[in-house]
């Protein structure tokens, strides 16, 4: 059973354990797979930064590229199939990446700043065994990985080039799959120009958003069906029956409640 590599912080101290299917290993050939599986963070890590200080878009938000374009790296390094992650949760190695880069060190010990900057600075670290008691949220690189899903005119076409409005679609389970996006993008380019530049305005997006939850719920008698078991042209065609596109103007428009 393959072996992975965790950075961790106890009491001050920086520590290397292996960590197998969600259990402590003290295998030796374990220690060797999860060696060689970080010398490759590192060589990610390393490409994530190279390319997210080297590419931007002038008419796109820089938080937004910069957010692709990590997604992208992650995905096209074909490190989230590593056969030293086999068996693993999903969502380890993001568990991985983040305490490696919150460690800020590399696999010979030397220290690697950098890294750090590829995350929000108030984004937390995940889950972890020394933070047994924090709540899991999803990961920023998760989302990253999730939104290079498409191309990038394409992303930045669905959601306006707002990581809240990514948020706010990926913070649905039901609604992540990529045809989804593909059919919101349809669509988009089907309305007005004026109208899909509101739409994608963040209190119009969460509307949208609340919408196609109830119309494709996570549970419940109307669950079975979910996008990804359309064909992009009819999800397209549910897209325009199900939303009601004055409303999510008009909830657009409305300004936010604040309390007294």
């Amino acid at each position: 059973m393959p072996g992975t590599l965790r950075y961790l912080s106890p009491e001050g101290d920086v520590l290397a354990q292996v960590f197998a299917r969600g259990r402590h290993s003290g295998l030796p050939h374990h220690f060797v797979e999860a060696d060689s599986l970080d010398l490759r963070i590192d060589s990610v890590l390393d490409e994530a930064v190279k390319q997210s200080s080297s590419i931007s878009h002038p008419s796109i938000p820089s938080a937004f590229t910069r957010a692709w374009v990590i997604g992208r790296t992650f995905r096209d390094s074909g490190l989230l199939e590593d056969e030293a992650l086999t068996g693993e949760d999903p969502d380890f190695i993001w568990e991985v990446l983040a305490n490696k880069a919150a460690m800020a060190l590399r696999n010979d010990g030397n220290p690697e700043t950098r890294w750090r900057d590829l995350r929000p600075r108030l984004e937390p670290v995940v889950l972890s065994p020394v933070q047994s008691q924090r709540t899991r949220k999803a990961d920023h690189w998760a989302r990253c990985a999730w939104l290079a899903e498409q191309s990038h005119a394409d992303a930045a076409e669905t959601f306006g080039g707002s990581m809240g409005n990514v948020c706010t679609l990926y913070d649905r389970p039901s609604l992540r799959p990529l045809v989804l996006r593909q059919a919101l993008y349809h669509w988009l380019t089907q309305i007005t120009t004026e109208d899909a530049e509101r739409v994608i305005k963040p209190r119009s997006f969460d509307e949208l958003v609340r919408q196609l939850g109830r119309r494709w719920p996570g549970r419940g008698q109307r669950s079975a069906l979910q996008p990804v078991h359309y064909r992009l042209e009819d999800l397209v065609d549910e897209i325009n029956q199900c939303v009601d596109l004055h409303l999510i103007l008009v909830k657009g428009t409305r300004a936010p409640t604040t309390v007294g």
